[in-house]
């Protein structure tokens, strides 16, 4: 085997057969669609087939499909056999009979094509639970869930209205692991179909806020800088506690004890998962709750309450159902906890071992907390085949430009762009520009992008242990704003920004810019005022929760001299007459002293990685600056 093909076979492209695997010399699997190259050595011959579908990639040995489309090991392609003139001489009823030959480049290796994932062990319906080998641990969960409404009094069952819509209702099934990827938990949730809602008649308005996961990261670093105990609390079924004001029925559901006829439905009296308003409901409950138990409600960030007093403060992040309290005040906890335990049906989880599918690891005599999502990481590996891939010291390679292609590949690229996007949000800043970049091509992807998203899973193979640390450093938010000119495929710049607390960044993120800028000054001034309006949001939350003496003006960091000079310096001239008055706010800051901004080195620019591919060695030190190791 040559040893591009043991490359391929390591990432688990191609398997190899029992067949002699000798006389291949070199495979090529291309994305776009599953086209396959085989070259013999012996015979200098090579030999392509025409661009196939997803079923097309799907061989087992020994198996044929009934599916026309599916090419097994008696078969070939129209094309393939027109070039090589593999026809019969006879003829029936005026119809040439081919004769079947197996692709020569289907005699070595079986290949093999991943078009989705799902977890096979959880059962998709009703009766797929009750039939599988875990059904009593999925009828303990059914039950559970019904006598959580029967506790809450959901529903009232009731005769079928005429002329009222009918909302339907099904079961989902879920395994709850723990941080060491173990299964604790066998979650059944009734779900309603509140796709069939009508607006202004079953519902009315449906945001919900959820709390920041910047805002959390920045209560996690001062956690680890003024060690506050930090306790995980779990609502069960949270949004059975928000009652509804609108009239709506449901379908008796599957598993529901008791002999109904068809002619009986559930009103709702209780936010039911799955209706479009139920998080609103729950938000509405959950906030009424603290502020009656004497909390604040932060004006900057909706989702964070805080108490504070002589004995010490209390935080509580709200995260739809989960409550991620942070405090040093041991007196107020217990009586808070006894305060809800009135309220909800909670779990309290003690310690916080995970976040939002983040693993919180704790050394409170170093005073170092790190997150990270290393049993994330490994399923993503694991999706997409790519648990044995060798591993790359970068993300991107340094100096290549993508653009759209003609040709879509028939690759799983969505789901690896979104299932890249979570770690890039939570724990990964060094992911950040490469997720950013490469979600651009959602629906013009091809050949190189695909390749490009392989990278990025190799990269995330050899560093998936990664994550931020926040530890005793400055209490102080600094931010670094940077931008790269003319950088996109439609020669738009990239915007890139991080704001670090504690030696850990707490807050980033990597931005096609909206405006097409004219020259380097320009792309580092709408990066800096974009940057600017994280910088003053950061500020208020920071000084209204640690005091406001507690954070002084933000320094902003840029290393270009002409952007600093125009954000300093109100003058219009020929350079800056153009941008847009949205971004001269930047100006006012610096005039009222809420932002100061400082030029610093253009190798000590940490947000350098946020808006290009960086070789490896200052890939590896803005890593280190940004607290990810």
């Amino acid at each position: 085997m040559s040893k591009l093909s043991h490359q391929f076979v390591n990432e688990g492209l191609i398997l190899p057969s029992n067949a002699n695997e000798s006389r291949v010399d070199e495979v090529q699997i291309l994305s776009d669609g599953g086209s396959v190259s085989v070259c013999n050595e012996s015979q200098g011959e090579s030999v392509r087939d025409q661009s196939v579908s997803d079923e097309t990639l799907l061989y087992k040995e020994g198996q044929q499909s009934d599916n026309s489309r599916q090419l097994d090991e008696g078969q070939t392609s129209d094309s393939q056999m027109e070039s090589e003139g593999d026809f019969d001489d006879e003829n029936v009823e005026g119809t040439s009979v081919r004769v079947r030959k197996p692709p020569l480049w289907l005699q070595d290796y079986v290949t093999y094509f991943v078009s989705g994932y799902q977890d096979q062990s959880e059962p998709a319906t009703f009766v797929e639970a009750i039939k599988s080998s875990e059904r009593k641990e999925w009828q303990a969960a059914i039950e559970r869930e019904l006598q959580a409404f029967n506790e809450n009094e959901a529903w009232v069952v009731v005769d079928k209205p005429k002329d009222k819509r009918i909302v339907g209702c099904r079961w989902v099934f879920k395994k709850k692991k723990d941080s060491n990827g173990d299964v604790n938990c066998y979650r059944a949730r009734l779900v309603a179909r509140g796709y069939t809602q009508t607006k202004g008649v079953d519902y009315q308005e449906t945001f919900a806020p959820v709390v920041k996961l910047s805002c959390l990261r920045m209560l996690f670093s001062m956690s680890a800088r003024l060690d506050l105990e930090i306790d995980h609390i779990d609502v069960c079924t949270a949004f059975l506690n928000g009652s509804l004001n609108e009239e709506i029925f449901m379908r008796v559901p599957e598993g529901f004890s008791g002999n109904f006829k068809s002619d009986k439905v559930c009103l709702l009296k209780k936010a039911v998962y799955g209706l479009k308003q139920s998080a609103r409901m729950w938000n509405e409950k959950a906030t009424e709750v603290f502020l009656r138990l004497g909390y604040k409600q932060s004006d900057y960030e909706h989702c964070i309450f805080y108490k504070s007093s002589s004995n010490g403060v209390v935080f509580v992040a709200v995260f739809v159902g989960d409550f991620f309290i942070f405090y040093n005040d041991k007196e107020e906890i217990v009586q808070l906890k006894k305060s809800l335990i009135n309220e909800f049906k909670i779990k309290d989880l003690g310690p916080v071992k995970k976040c939002l599918g983040m693993e919180v690891f704790r050394d409170r005599s170093k005073r170092l907390i790190k997150l990270n999502q290393g049993q994330y990481c490994a399923e993503v590996l694991k999706r997409f085949r790519m648990e044995e891939a060798h591993s790359s010291p970068t993300p991107v390679t340094s100096g290549v430009k993508l653009g759209p292609s003609e040709v879509k590949s028939n690759v799983p690229y969505q789901e690896a762009i979104g299932s890249l996007m979570y770690l890039a949000l939570g724990t990964r800043p060094d992911l950040s520009y490469a997720v950013s970049h490469l979600s651009q091509f959602n629906a013009s992807h091809g050949p190189g992008h695909w390749q490009a998203v392989k990278r990025v899973l190799r990269y995330l193979k050899g560093t998936s242990d990664f994550g931020i640390v926040y530890a005793q450093g400055d209490c102080c938010i600094t931010g670094f704003s940077d931008a790269d000119w003319g950088a996109n495929y439609d020669r738009q710049s990239i915007s890139g920004s991080v704001f670090m607390l504690g030696g850990g960044a707490i807050s980033w993120q990597s931005k096609k810019q909206s405006c097409v800028s004219l020259s380097t000054m320009e792309a580092e001034y709408v990066s800096l005022a974009n940057a600017s309006k994280e910088a003053v949001f950061l500020r208020k939350l920071f000084c209204q929760l640690f005091g406001t003496g507690s954070q002084g003006p933000i320094k902003l960091h840029c290393d270009n001299q002409s952007a600093l000079k125009a954000a300093s310096n109100p003058v219009f001239h020929e350079r800056t007459k153009h941008i847009d008055i949205r971004y001269h706010h930047i100006r006012k800051l610096v005039i009222k002293k809420e932002i100061i901004l400082v030029n610093v080195p253009t190798h000590e620019m940490v947000a350098d990685i946020f808006t290009k591919g960086l070789p490896r060695e200052s890939h590896c030190r803005i890593v280190n600056a940004l607290g990810v190791s």
